[in-house]
């Protein structure tokens, strides 16, 4: 009779500690090859009930198989929402954070895009965006601007700007929804130092940005430097109001609104990248419910185009 190759490793594992005048005959082979046989088929479903066992190899439903994978969900206080696949599964069950921080949130929830190969720029997505508690809050906002700095070369393609008198703010990403940070340099001793350059870092107490041409290091007390802050579509915000409930939203509008809606206890929005699927959204919104964090209401959004 055929044996599969398990079966083989355990009939000449019989043989192999059996004495000669046992395995002599044709008959004696015949039998030890049919209690191979059956002993081979129970190493089978034992090395799948072991296989589930483990998070990383249990898998979901498939036939009259039962969902594993689910199971190790409902042991850790949580289930498979709709349409969530195995691998966001998995990766939401096998990283819990230790903390509520928003860069532990922010990378949970990368970590379950990655997971499902979805492909984002990690330099805007996942984006979080944090409501008060109190009813709304109101503020202008406004470049930041001075006079004297230094210019250093900190790498290959790299130069940073550090100004004399500190910036107001962290000139990079700020919570905000504030996009892009422009760094604008006029009247400098030498010319080529001049212009406007999109932030791609801090660095101590400077900015750094990519080099323009006819660029020199050194010490400007006199030159002029302002960070402007640029919203998605390259709109200057100065002048603009953060707001929250309040406001309007029409583009071009002087009070801009971050979300409107009824006043609870605390609430953060995530937007997901383009490319989600709804078992992804499903997979983010039951990790951030799973963090518990103090009452604070999760909404989670997906763009509908790129």
């Amino acid at each position: 009779m055929a044996l599969t190759v398990e079966q083989q490793k355990i009939l000449e594992h019989a043989l192999a500690a059996l004495p000669d005048w046992f395995t002599s005959e044709e008959r004696q082979l015949e039998f030890l090859a049919a209690a191979a046989k059956l002993m081979g088929n129970a190493k089978l479903q034992v090395d799948s009930w072991f296989d589930n066992t483990l998070i990383l190899s249990a898998v979901g439903p498939t036939g009259s198989d039962p969902d594993w994978l689910n199971q190790h969900a409902v042991d850790r206080n949580t289930t498979r929402q709709a349409a969530e696949t195995d691998e966001a599964l998995r990766d939401r069950l096998r990283n819990v954070p230790d903390a509520l921080t928003r860069p532990t949130l922010i990378a949970a929830i990368a970590s379950i895009l990655d997971a499902e190969v979805i492909t984002y720029d990690p330099l805007v997505y996942p984006g979080m965006v944090e409501m008060p508690r109190d009813a709304s809050f109101f503020r202008t906002l406004a470049s930041d601007t001075g006079t004297g700095g230094t210019f250093a070369t900190v790498g290959a393609g790299v130069v940073k700007f550090t100004p004399d008198t500190p910036f107001q703010g962290v000139p990079f990403r700020d919570i905000e929804e504030a996009i892009t940070h422009k760094l604008v340099i006029s009247g400098a001793a030498t010319a080529g130092n001049d212009g406007t350059h999109v932030a791609t870092g801090i660095d101590v107490d400077g900015v750094t940005y990519a080099p323009p041409g006819g660029y020199a290091d050194e010490v400007d007390a006199t030159v002029t430097w302002t960070v402007e802050k640029y919203d998605r579509d390259d709109n200057l915000m100065d002048g603009f109001q953060d707001a929250f409930f309040a406001g309007d939203v029409s583009p071009g509008s002087a009070v801009q609104a971050d979300r409107m809606g009824q006043q609870l206890p605390g609430k953060v929005v995530i937007i997901l990248p383009f490319g989600c699927t709804a078992g992804t959204l499903a997979s983010v919104q039951e990790m951030l419910r799973q963090k518990k964090g103090a009452g604070v209401l999760a909404l989670v959004e997906c763009r509908l185009n790129a």
